[in-house]
């Protein structure tokens, strides 16, 4: 079953579209702050157990 968004809606489930958006950059810079919390470990934990850090591409 195909669902049409009508995009001339102000208001999804009480939140303006400003505040849509806020919660959106919210989310996406709350993942990419997690994804470099745990490359950077990674990182750390190898660099402290001595082992060589390879580059990705060889």
């Amino acid at each position: 079953m195909l669902v049409i968004i009508p995009w001339s809606v102000p208001m999804w489930l009480g939140l303006s579209e400003d505040t849509w958006l806020i919660l959106a950059v919210l989310l996406l810079c709350i993942t990419g702050l997690q994804f470099l919390w745990t490359w950077w470990g990674g990182m750390i934990r190898d660099r402290k157990s001595g082992k060589k850090i390879d580059l990705p591409w060889e």
